[in-house]
């Protein structure tokens, strides 16, 4: 049995007569289904936003410089103006290239690195010029002003994880 033409006019949608035979029931099924679709989505859309404010999964940005390397010198204990002792030492990274007539060129990069607490005592007993580490840590910039008055900025990557990579032989 064909829908009667009175819910397509209520919903706004004209009825079509051919030979006295009304084609308005198809006309009916698809706005209903539009309309219907249109709900759901809507309803779903709102679920997620809603679900998007209580749950996290947002993507924490986090500092994080991983580096592997050799101590340009051994470690060196400092105290900060607090007094509190620190460790501070130099990397060397090697970073290989080819230049323009296809020769391996070696670029190498020396990074600063400050440990502070624990982690520097053990430092201080491990580490010596030389040794072979892979390190975990932050970069912090220091910003300072030198003896001829000028603004200095420098980058610092603070310790927080390392691993010996050579045995104190020098050897891997």
């Amino acid at each position: 049995m064909l829908p009667s033409p009175l819910p397509c006019r209520q919903l706004g949608v004209k009825s079509y007569s051919v030979n006295d035979g009304h084609i308005h029931s198809l006309f009916f099924i698809a706005f209903v289904l539009a309309k219907t679709w249109a709900v759901l989505r809507d309803s779903a859309l709102s679920q997620s936003r809603a679900q998007r404010s209580t749950n996290t999964y947002t993507m924490q940005i986090r500092n994080s410089v991983q580096l592997i390397g050799n101590l340009g010198n051994d470690p060196e204990q400092y105290n900060s103006k607090e007094g509190n002792p620190f460790v501070k030492f130099s990397l060397a990274t090697n970073d290989y290239y080819k230049d323009k007539d296809g020769n391996r060129q070696t670029r190498t990069e020396w990074h600063t690195v400050l440990a502070f607490g624990k982690k520097a005592e053990y430092v201080m007993e491990s580490l010596k010029k030389g040794s072979q580490v892979a390190i975990n840590g932050v970069l912090r910039y220091r910003t300072w002003t030198d003896k001829h008055e000028q603004k200095r900025t420098d980058a610092n990557i603070y310790l927080e994880q390392y691993t010996k990579l050579t045995s104190d032989d020098g050897k891997a």
